[in-house]
């Protein structure tokens, strides 16, 4: 098949990334989850009850109001992480919800009202924007871990918490790149 303006091609590539974002945001979202299990302190027979209602950004609103509550820090920049997460939430909604539309440059955007698309900008969700976000997805998995961590000491999906050592090397390596610049910034 003939592709000469090259659509397949970018078509192909948006959907790769596309692909990989989905998968890594949900695994993200799950983490989250985890996270505000561990910290509620709440009996494993509620998480359920909790979850099923439960949306990313109420998840990152609850995991910060448990902290408080239990007037535990959020460690190593996890205010930060939380707050990248918002951003790219927000890129999730409109592109899950809104899908993804070649714009006139080449390349992927969408927008993040249906029906006054002039009041709002368009949200970049490109290959190399949807693998930006993957890459601070990967950091903030982390970060709301160890703030599940630090919650409750420990959880469903969390095995290092008995390991000194395990969790020493997760921290190390986490530190490494706490404090980088995010990858994906909003236009």
């Amino acid at each position: 098949m003939s592709d000469p303006d090259g659509y397949v091609a970018r078509r192909d590539a948006y959907h790769l990334a596309l692909g990989r974002f989905l998968d890594e945001f949900a695994e993200t979202e799950r983490g989250l989850l985890v996270a505000v299990a561990t910290a509620s302190s709440a009996h494993p027979d509620v998480w359920a009850v909790l979850f099923d209602t439960m949306t990313t950004a109420n998840a990152c609103v609850a995991l910060i109001k448990y902290m408080a509550a239990r007037d535990i820090p959020i460690p190593d920049n996890g205010k930060r992480a939380i707050d990248q997460l918002k951003l790219i939430t927000t890129a999730r909604n409109s592109l899950v919800h809104k899908g993804g539309r070649i714009s006139a440059d080449g390349g992927y955007s969408s927008v993040n009202s249906l029906f006054a698309p002039q009041t709002k900008r368009p949200i970049d969700v490109a290959p190399d924007v949807l693998d930006a976000m993957v890459l601070d997805l990967r950091v903030i998995q982390v970060a709301v871990m160890l703030i599940g961590v630090a919650g409750g000491g420990g959880g469903p999906g969390i095995g290092f918490v008995d390991n000194p050592a395990l969790y020493e090397e997760v921290m190390a390596n986490f530190r490494k790149v706490a404090g980088d610049p995010w990858h994906y910034t909003p236009a």
